[in-house]
């Protein structure tokens, strides 16, 4: 009989989050959001938001969602 060996995957080092329906919805925060990306930068996972909003900047959807979810959003975080 042989044994196999199966190895776990490597834990995560990047962390990309939507806006709608992942951190927002109707442009209120989803329970737990903020308390996720707290614990993403307090890991130090590299992270980015995307969105596919094209009529607001990576600066106004940065600021909006700082104050959405009272976290610190840096704009170039946003994609």
């Amino acid at each position: 009989m042989s044994s196999r060996v199966v190895a776990s995957p490597p834990p995560p080092s990047n962390v990309v989050l939507d806006v709608d329906g992942c951190l927002t919805i109707g442009g209120a925060a989803v329970p737990g959001a903020s308390e996720a990306i707290r614990s993403i930068q307090r890991l130090g996972l590299r992270w980015l938001i995307a969105t596919n909003n094209s009529t607001r900047n990576p600066e106004h959807v940065a600021q909006h969602l700082s104050a959405v979810l009272d976290v610190a959003i840096p704009p170039e975080s946003v994609v």
